[in-house]
């Protein structure tokens, strides 16, 4: 959960100041330094982007572990009883 908090406040520092960056490049005329904080925010969203998705599969495949594996606990208690019962 911490990660993901981190990630978001990463991104938008990185956001924001790519974004600083662009506006006075654009207005300065650097059409190289531009670029480059266009690239660099368009990379920053991308990388957000593949972290948010990791986190939540992580999360789902976490909960869904979690979930089966009680269910096989769950089955092994109950298959236990069948047997005893046969």
């Amino acid at each position: 959960m911490w990660t993901q908090i981190q990630d978001i406040i990463q991104f938008a520092l990185t956001l924001i100041i790519s974004l600083i960056t662009l506006a006075l490049a654009l207005i300065a005329g650097d059409w190289e330094t531009a670029w480059q904080q266009a690239v660099n925010i368009l990379k920053a969203a991308w990388e957000f982007i593949k972290g948010t998705l990791v986190f939540y599969l992580d999360l789902f495949t976490g909960l869904l572990s979690f979930a089966l594996g009680d269910w096989v606990l769950n089955w092994r208690g109950d298959w236990s009883v069948i047997e005893s019962i046969v």
